[in-house]
């Protein structure tokens, strides 16, 4: 049995767990300060509200800002109100910075980043600011379909057990009372079957480079929610490690509470 008839097999798992994504399109500019953007100046309440890195102390470089006031109808109030923006020192890149990478077990220590949202009121403060990304707006969103990543077709109902001395794998989907039983190895089934958009996107799946590790809020212990991925290939001008992609995350309960984390292959 190849992929594609695997995948047919399974094609009522794969609607079940599909979910909506939009892709950002950008163009270049500054925009309004409250705008969704990568790049260029936030909004920030004042002249003291630009975040130092709490390991080396050097200024963080902003990265990205996402307006949730302002995202495509079908999201509504999913991730509530504000501005969320996302900060990171940017010499991690240049390994002139002394913070271990944590990973999102450890997110909310994490010194060389950070994340929040902020109420904008009023203006805000309008100077500049060194060592600025050049701004690039979200001017429209996309709207696709997105699927899990293989790291999380387990805790979703669907396993694989592999025959490493045989070459084979057995795939099991106890809700379908599905087994699918001596398929080769060499298919690569569970990428088949449906997998992660892998660049810069607003909700659907986090597109994970190795397990699937959803950071826990640090007042309700309950698992955040995906809500923005920031890949190496997209608009920004960083690696995140080796060609990882990094994960805004948001407790679904305490919305004020977002955090930050990435995943490389090394």
């Amino acid at each position: 049995m190849d992929t594609k008839e695997v995948r047919s097999q399974l094609a009522h798992w794969v609607e079940l767990n599909q979910r909506s994504a939009w892709i950002p399109e950008i163009e270049a500019g500054e925009g309004r300060r409250v705008d969704s953007k990568y790049g260029g100046l936030p909004w920030l309440k004042d002249e003291n509200d630009w975040p130092d890195c709490g390991s080396c102390q050097r200024p963080l470089q902003f990265i990205f800002q996402l307006n949730l006031s302002e995202l495509p109808e079908k999201l509504s109030d999913r991730f509530g109100a504000g501005l969320l923006q996302l900060f990171y020192c940017q010499y991690l890149e240049a390994d002139d910075c002394d913070s271990d990478f944590l990973d999102a077990s450890l997110a909310f220590v994490d010194l060389a980043k950070h994340s929040r949202i902020v109420h904008p009121d009023g203006d805000g403060f309008q100077g500049s600011h060194s060592q600025l990304i050049p701004a690039q707006r979200i001017v429209a969103w996309q709207d696709t379909l997105d699927y899990p990543r293989p790291a999380e077709h387990e805790r979703l109902g669907l396993s694989y057990s592999y025959d490493w001395d045989n070459e084979q794998i057995r795939i099991e989907c106890p809700r379908f009372d599905l087994v699918l039983d001596h398929l080769p190895i060499q298919e690569n089934y569970p990428e088949a079957i449906c997998d992660s958009l892998h660049h810069d996107k607003l909700g659907g799946w986090p597109a994970w480079i190795q397990n699937a590790n959803y950071p826990r809020c640090p007042q309700c212990h309950e698992a955040m929610q995906f809500v923005y991925q920031v890949s190496s290939h997209g608009p920004l001008p960083i690696k995140f490690g080796e060609n990882g992609c990094g994960y805004l995350t948001q407790c679904p309960k305490h919305k004020d509470i977002v955090t930050f984390s990435w995943d490389s292959l090394n």
